[in-house]
């Protein structure tokens, strides 16, 4: 049997004591992980959607898209390559919240829980450069911003006899016919009236007045 030296055995215990310290820091521990990283992979904005509107809420297409469907029609949204779900979601749920003309949506849209998410949403940092006077506006920003960087297009789905139709929808041309209906007064489901933003964080916001859709209606 090979014999050790005192020196020898003095050199492998100091590499094995040095081996623990170092470990725990280059496996980057879940429970030395940040709070705020922990939040931010479980925050999902459209649990606020869902809880009004169980199972109306779908991914498909390994995640990159998404449609909310309370009826036989949808709102849809496809993410490109290397696009997050996270931006897909906020996206969705900014949409459905300032900009969908579905009747459904006026009175969830005054629960405070809704409120509040849209508020975090705004407030996320990668949003940063669309703070404006108005919720609205600073929505609008985003959506503007992500669908022209291509990362998130807006489609309009039908559901005809297990058949699905798809309707590409211009983004900038939607939310400017939202925005000029507000501007005219005429029944908008966005909100009409929004308090300023106080500190970064959005304040109570009065509804406006609902219609019925025009994807309804079949004009």
């Amino acid at each position: 049997m090979p014999r050790v030296s005192y020196r020898t055995s003095l050199t492998l215990l100091l590499a094995a004591a040095l081996r623990l310290l170092v470990s725990p820091v280059l496996a980057g521990s879940p429970s030395q992980a940040p709070a705020e990283n922990r939040n931010a992979k479980t925050f999902d904005p459209l649990t606020a959607l869902t809880e009004s509107f169980p199972k109306t809420v779908t991914l498909k297409t390994a995640n990159t898209v998404l449609e909310f469907c309370p009826d036989n029609t949808c709102d849809g949204f496809v993410a490109s390559a290397g696009t997050s779900i996270g931006t897909l979601k906020d996206f969705a749920y900014l949409y459905e919240y300032f900009f969908s003309d579905y009747i459904y949506l006026p009175d969830w849209r005054n629960r405070p829980e809704s409120k509040a998410m849209a508020s975090r949403v705004l407030s996320k940092a990668e949003y940063g450069n669309c703070k404006n006077v108005s919720p609205v506006e600073s929505s609008r920003c985003v959506l503007l911003g992500v669908s022209r960087k291509g990362s998130v297009r807006l489609i309009f789905v039908r559901y005809d006899e297990r058949a699905r139709n798809v309707v590409r929808i211009d983004v900038v041309k939607e939310l400017e016919k939202r925005l000029t209906a507000n501007s005219q007064g005429l029944a908008m489901p966005a909100l009409l009236h929004c308090q300023v933003p106080r500190n970064g964080i959005l304040g109570n916001w009065e509804s406006g007045k609902s219609h019925i859709p025009r994807r309804l209606l079949g004009t």
